[in-house]
């Protein structure tokens, strides 16, 4: 059946609220999907490696197509996740801040589906409602709930209408800025990382971190579990930029890796090393973001980093600081 996508410019809130509603149950019923192909895709993959020529090329083409919707639902997750955490005090700041660049290629589908996991919210909150257990505290504290994401829902239908091109200097500010997340001994990690990568992988690289300067967030999935805070990693074919939101435009970033076909023991049990040594100092970060000698010299890592990631090298790059704990 597919998502449907109306022409927002003469669509009646009506129309808009059957296309939401439509689109929750192509949601639910994607989710359902995503869960059995995750358990058969192993199975298939090497089904297609026996099969004749055209059947292998049918059988690869429905991967992608299940790659593809598998890393639509990781997209909606991310924001999903990072909306529910909004409260009344901060909603009207953040909002706008966590909703995906117009630049990413899903844009509008996303803002829909996000939208309707809004009105799926409102409607279950209200059929809870009518549980007559419910005490008058408990009555009020959903009810201001079915508020709160009504407020959402009307910010989306607004967020739905046409906006008016952003110059060039606009899109300049509106960029999110990096910061780089030091090891012990105060050295940045990336960039070590990087200098033993193959040339090759530096283009993809460079397009991984300029989607985090965007906010399109490349192929963006966020990492499951207590012992990974509300870190997630962008995606390309090959290599992962792992990463955490700071504050409403600050992303800190922790590490880069190739991607690994077999996961291995050793390889979570590295991941989870580094989050859980960026974890403790997250909160330092996010004070030092008040910090103007911080932000120039995070600034001038950025640079660092674009100038070893361009394809023409520049061969005097700056030398490495060390970062202090002070």
């Amino acid at each position: 059946m597919g998502f449907e996508i109306l022409n927002l410019d003469n669509v009646t809130e009506e129309e808009l609220i059957a296309c939401i509603e439509k689109n929750i149950m192509e949601a639910t019923l994607t989710r359902k999907e995503i869960t059995n192909l995750k358990k058969s895709s192993i199975s298939n993959h090497s089904k297609a490696k026996k099969a004749a020529p055209v059947k292998d090329e049918i059988t690869q083409f429905k991967l992608d197509k299940d790659s593809a919707k598998e890393d639509f639902e990781d997209e909606v997750d991310y924001y999903h996740v990072a909306l529910n955490k909004l409260t009344n005090k901060n909603l009207s700041e953040m909002f706008f801040k966590i909703l995906p660049s117009r630049k990413n290629p899903h844009y509008q589908k996303l803002i829909l589906r996000l939208q309707a996991e809004v009105l799926k919210d409102i409607k279950e909150l209200t059929e809870f409602i009518k549980d007559e257990n419910l005490t008058l505290r408990e009555m009020q504290e959903i009810k201001d709930e079915i508020l709160f994401n009504q407020q959402k829902f009307q910010l989306f239908t607004s967020v739905l209408l046409p906006q008016e091109e952003l110059t060039d200097e606009q899109e300049k500010s509106s960029e999110n800025r990096l910061i780089f997340v030091p090891t012990a001994t105060g050295k940045i990690r990336i960039f070590s990382e990087i200098d033993s990568m193959p040339l090759e992988y530096y283009p993809e690289l460079s397009e991984l971190f300029l989607s985090i300067k965007n906010g399109t967030f490349k192929g963006v999935k966020r990492f499951q579990g207590e012992n990974y805070g509300s870190v997630s990693e962008v995606r390309g074919k090959m290599l992962r930029v792992v990463f955490d939101r700071l504050d409403k435009n600050s992303y800190a970033i922790l590490t880069v890796f190739a991607k690994k076909f077999q996961i291995t023991a050793a390889y979570r049990s590295s991941l989870e090393s580094i989050i859980q040594s960026y974890l403790p100092m997250e909160e330092t970060l996010v004070k030092k973001l008040e910090d103007e000698e911080f932000l120039t010299l995070h600034h001038d890592y950025e640079v660092e980093l674009m100038q070893k990631l361009s394809p023409i090298k520049n061969t005097c790059q700056p030398k490495q600081k060390v970062m202090t704990n002070e």
